[in-house]
């Protein structure tokens, strides 16, 4: 079971490396916008564009955090097949929470992009 443990190991970490990067942003996304004039007079719609990163990163946070703690049930994966099941289990909900975090990546530039070139913006 060295290999159970090495990949484990490596889940984990990227797990948690993920973790990190995601309240990084999330911290820096929230501190653009609480410094900007996004909240005044905006519509619903218009609040729901500029907040769906979070959403996005929230829904990732939550799934790296499953595989962070789940390696940790070790003890129920002790036959061959169920900790294949598991490991198979873990990298289609790594790369589910990657593609989730770049989605709201995505949706962040074109919230920028609205921000910069759509918007009305008060004269300095």
């Amino acid at each position: 079971m060295a290999d159970f443990d090495t990949l484990t190991r490596e889940i984990r970490d990227n797990a948690r490396n993920l973790a990190a990067l995601l309240g990084v942003m999330q911290g820096t996304y929230f501190a653009a916008l609480s410094i900007s004039d996004v909240k005044a007079g905006r519509q619903p719609l218009e609040l729901l564009l500029f907040f769906a990163p979070f959403v996005f990163w929230t829904l990732a946070l939550v799934l790296t955090f499953f595989l962070w703690v789940s390696p940790r049930l070790r003890r129920w994966y002790d036959k061959e097949e169920q900790t294949k099941h598991w490991l198979s289990r873990a990298r289609r909900i790594w790369g589910v929470s990657v593609l989730i975090f770049f989605l709201g990546l995505m949706w962040m530039s074109v919230v920028l992009a609205y921000y910069f070139f759509f918007m009305d913006l008060p004269c300095p």
